[in-house]
């Protein structure tokens, strides 16, 4: 891309991500949790995690936060593959329904980035 329009280019994206925040914000919603929903929708892992995590942590939808958990370590994001081989393997909000072959499954692709 041309130098000279990389200003303009910069200058329209902040505009465009403006005009969503306040008109999110008009509308009664969490900017930050808007801003994750957008980015989720084009497969940002984090943004489906951080996301993932709102769901669960509000109870807001459980089945959809794990839905994005999926989703993000399937896209490859470590936080998110080691968060799901500890809720297959012993989270209490699995009522009992533990998974060992995911767990291990999970465990090992976070593994395999370090991430313990």
């Amino acid at each position: 891309m041309d130098r000279k329009k990389q200003p303009a280019l910069v200058i329209a994206v902040s505009l465009c991500i403006g005009g969503f925040l306040l008109l999110v914000t008009a509308r009664g919603m969490n900017p930050q949790v808007a801003t994750w929903s957008l980015l989720a929708a084009f497969n940002h892992a984090p943004s489906e995690f951080k996301l993932g995590n709102h769901f669960l942590g509000t109870q807001e939808d459980p089945g959809k936060g794990i839905e994005l958990m999926i989703e993000s370590g399937e896209h490859g994001f470590g936080p998110a593959q080691n968060f799901l081989g500890w809720w297959y393997d012993e989270h209490p909000g699995n009522r009992g329904n533990y998974d060992y072959e995911q767990a291990e499954y999970w465990y090992n692709k976070a593994a395999a980035q370090g991430i313990m």
